[in-house]
């Protein structure tokens, strides 16, 4: 494959091509094969702890939506937000003022290109009219990789790792995060959140990892 038809193939993908599997198929509008929508798996639970007033996600992290986020994450497919995004809805029960993402560190940013929480919040936002807030939350200092740590672990390698720019006196906030395994995460963003003064916290993610949270 000549570099004409890599650049077709995964930078600029033919309608018929679906944005997660990339193999050629008859997709819906949003560009989402048959295929890996039988594939996928409804988290379908609100969870309530700690700092969190909500936290639920679209799908279970596992299969065919695991690799379309670790594309989305690593690979460089930004792309993948858009159709991600659409799949994501808040719990109507949740009255939210606005919404903002989990950060990553200007070092992150710059190794990856953007930050995929954020990219999933404008899409979402785009779609639902919620106001986009991203000058809430900052990354004051990389953290190790929390792939191979331990809930205990992770938590530890959190503590203290954000901070808010500014007061949210009184707000409800949706988070928005691309995948929640342990929770750590989103934990961790809440407590600071609500340190800040948020009245309440949700979280919504694209995937959560139902052996981890439930």
């Amino acid at each position: 494959m000549n570099i004409k038809e890599l650049i077709r193939k995964y930078v600029f993908p033919q309608q018929n091509t679906c944005l997660l599997c990339f193999h050629e198929a008859i997709t819906d509008e949003n560009n989402v094969c048959e295929a890996c929508m039988a594939r996928f798996e409804p988290f379908d639970t609100v969870i309530k702890i700690g700092d969190i007033d909500g936290m639920t996600a679209a799908f279970v992290y596992d299969g065919v939506i695991k690799q379309a986020i670790m594309n989305f994450k690593y690979n460089g497919r930004k792309y993948i937000a858009k159709p991600l995004a659409l799949f994501m809805e808040a719990d109507d029960r949740w009255n939210i003022d606005f919404v903002t993402f989990v950060p990553i560190t200007q070092n992150r940013r710059l190794k990856r290109g953007y930050n995929q929480s954020e990219e999933l919040a404008r899409h979402f936002c785009d779609r639902t009219g919620l106001q986009l807030r991203g000058n809430i939350l900052t990354k004051v200092r990389d953290t190790d990789s929390q792939t191979k740590l331990t809930r205990e672990e992770r938590r530890a390698n959190l503590k203290g790792a954000f901070k808010a720019t500014q007061r949210v006196n009184g707000f409800s906030v949706l988070l928005i995060d691309d995948v929640i395994t342990t929770g750590s995460t989103a934990l961790e963003c809440a407590h600071t959140l609500k340190r800040a003064g948020a009245k309440r916290v949700y979280v919504l993610a694209v995937a959560a990892s139902e052996k981890n949270l439930t």
